[in-house]
């Protein structure tokens, strides 16, 4: 079977080593355009690097997802450059983290935010613009085996992911009279390949 997404333009959140870098390349080798998302710049401009290098297109898009102005900033980058957006993956995330006796308030509630919010800004932006457009596009939520059946040593981290999945059915419902697809993607645990 033949795929192509060839013309279509991808943005990925959290795009730095790993899981986010890996699909950005591989959306890249498919044919899309890619905008890769991450908080540190050097890791955003690194996945644009690593993209172009493999003959795709990409630019880097830094920013943090749980800023409604950088968000819509750094998608307006995208719209300018390319002109529109037809595939959001929601990766950005922060791993780690401890059990529930020992988490830190601080950080529980900063990686809840930045799925939480991460997930809500980009999805309500790329969506508004896709159903403004007519763009019959897709929304990818990268979700976990934690999401579905929490582990011990993590507790923030199981949290976040199993919203993200409640998440995902309702945002499909919200944005299927548009023709948008908001799906999640399950991977397990990857090597870092950077």
């Amino acid at each position: 079977m033949e795929i192509s997404l060839r013309n279509k333009v991808a943005v990925v959140t959290g795009a730095g080593p790993n899981i986010g870098g890996g699909i950005a390349l591989a959306l890249a080798r498919y044919g899309a355009r890619v905008a890769c998302n991450d908080i540190d710049p050097t890791a955003a401009r690194a996945a644009a690097a690593r993209i172009e290098r493999n003959d795709g297109t990409a630019i880097a898009i830094p920013g943090d997802v749980t800023d409604e102005d950088q968000v819509t900033g750094y998608l307006r980058t995208v719209i300018d450059t390319w002109g529109r957006i037809d595939i959001l993956i929601n990766n950005a995330a922060l791993l780690g983290g401890r059990g529930v006796l020992d988490e830190s308030t601080e950080f529980f509630t900063r990686a809840v935010q930045v799925a939480a919010l991460g997930n809500f800004l980009n999805t309500k932006h790329v969506g508004r613009h896709m159903a403004e457009r007519g763009i019959r596009g897709s929304i990818v939520a990268i979700s976990s085996s934690n999401g579905w059946s929490g582990t011990a040593g993590v507790i923030a981290y199981a949290f976040h992911k199993g919203g993200v999945n409640n998440f995902v059915r309702a945002a499909a419902m919200d944005l299927a009279p548009y023709g948008i697809r908001v799906n999640s993607f399950t991977p397990t645990a990857p090597t870092p390949d950077n």
